[in-house]
């Protein structure tokens, strides 16, 4: 397959596809991650450190999704500071799972891209 038929990088977002051929899936468990695709075998992990873009979009997705959360407890509920603390932390808990998936989904998309412009 060459990179040239490539689908759009939206196209199979949400169904945990590859990004270069669509066909194989990228997590095979809630945390675990193919190496290679299954169906492509392209490389998920090219570089040690090449996911710590994926950690950036996680902490600053989690961080704009605290923002409504801390603003209603404070100007609504009038929440005392540990129910300030208390709330958002098990929001970024419960949260963890999709966004360790999601960010690397993301990040994996938006390297696809920028290898098709090349």
């Amino acid at each position: 397959m060459t990179h040239d038929s490539v689908k759009p990088a939206s196209s199979g977002f949400l169904s945990n596809a590859c990004p270069f051929c669509h066909r194989g899936r990228v997590f095979y468990g809630l945390y675990k991650m193919h190496r290679n695709c299954p169906a492509c075998g392209i490389k998920f992990e090219r570089e040690s450190g090449y996911f710590l873009g994926a950690m950036i979009l996680s902490y600053f997705i989690s961080s704009f999704s605290l923002v409504p959360t801390v603003i209603l407890l404070v100007f609504y509920f009038h929440a005392s500071l540990a129910w300030i603390i208390i709330v958002p932390s098990i929001q970024v808990i419960l949260m963890n799972p999709l966004l360790f998936k999601y960010s690397r989904l993301i990040w994996l998309r938006i390297d696809q891209r920028a290898e098709r412009r090349q």
